[in-house]
């Protein structure tokens, strides 16, 4: 997904206006699972938290810190711990009508709104935990062309913040009053992911990269694949009956599908992939992955799987009222 696709999936998310169950869905599952990339342009100065270049002059060092720009979770309370990068802003001035004056007069005043879109990791991702800074001597002319072209690419996948969505905004709004005609609107739009890679480009060549490690899962030598797994929590008949795919269900077509995910915390599955499916062509892959965010493994103590473990297991649908 682009930058774009990932803005117009907020959009539909976000919107108050009414929609049919259909839609509704779609809207509501729309993303996740999907890898993206991100090219966010960096700036000298940015007021929305967004990543930002710097130049000394003196010793010509020209460097940019990505990690200072990134922010904790407290501006995103549903989506829990964890950390946040701003991407995308803009801020579009506009004058409306206020009302009259005691006097009769017309007043106006201005309507400043900012518009934020970050991207959201929860608790233990890279953003978290690894240290995204550069610096490089460069002389006074090559720097001011430079820094025309850094770019900073974000890749990973969209996960699930919350059960239902994969994003959320929240508005902050000062209203104008006579005495200070200024109105300021702050809306903050929010997208969950798991970041896999961050580089510093400029438009021509990667400048430097960083990669998010893999986390520990226990205290053994090699990662561990489980196919037997107790569950905790699985999607109800009518989730089956929900995403069943539109074509197959038209057709009257059963199908199977394998997947495999990691398991996170609290037993939630994450990183999910098609291993299979049956027959092909009907989109009973996609469903899967769909379906994957109902499904918690048991991870308490005693069973065999713990988080960081690999899971592969098989989703059966038959066709809803045959």
């Amino acid at each position: 997904m682009s930058l774009a696709e990932i803005r117009a999936m907020v959009t539909a998310q976000t919107s108050a206006k009414p929609k049919d169950p259909f839609t509704k869905s779609r809207d509501e599952d729309w993303g996740i699972g999907r890898r993206f990339r991100v090219v966010v342009p960096l700036k000298q100065t940015s007021s929305d938290g967004g990543p930002v270049w710097a130049y000394d002059p003196d010793t010509e060092i020209l460097s940019a810190d990505i990690s200072a720009t990134i922010r904790s979770s407290d501006q995103v309370e549903r989506f829990g711990a964890g950390r946040y990068l701003i991407v995308d802003s803009h801020a579009p001035p506009s004058k409306f009508q206020i009302g009259q004056t005691a006097f009769g007069a017309v007043a106006e005043y201005q309507s400043e709104r900012t518009v934020s879109l970050g991207l959201f990791e929860p608790s233990g991702g890279m953003l978290a935990n690894t240290a995204m800074s550069y610096s490089s001597p460069t002389p006074p002319a090559e720097a001011r062309a430079l820094t025309q072209r850094l770019r900073i690419v974000v890749e990973g996948q969209i996960v699930a913040g919350t059960p239902h969505r994969s994003a959320f905004c929240s508005s902050e709004r000062y209203a104008a009053r006579l005495d200070s005609p200024v109105e300021v609107i702050v809306k903050r739009c929010f997208v969950a992911v798991r970041i896999d890679r961050v580089s510093l480009t400029d438009s021509q060549k990667t400048l430097r990269y960083w990669e998010a490690l893999a986390l520990p899962a226990r205290q053994r030598t090699e990662p561990r694949s489980v196919e037997n797994v107790r569950w905790s929590a699985t999607p109800s008949a009518e989730d089956f009956e929900r995403y069943y795919p539109e074509r197959a269900h038209r057709m009257e077509r059963n199908g199977q599908s394998r997947l495999q995910c990691i398991v996170r915390g609290e037993g939630r599955l994450e990183g999910c992939t098609v291993v299979s499916e049956s027959p092909q062509g009907f989109g009973f892959g996609e469903a899967a992955l769909r379906l994957s965010r109902r499904y918690m493994a048991d991870v308490s103590a005693g069973s065999d799987v713990t988080e960081g473990d690999t899971v592969t297991f098989q989703l059966d649908f038959a066709v809803p009222g045959a």
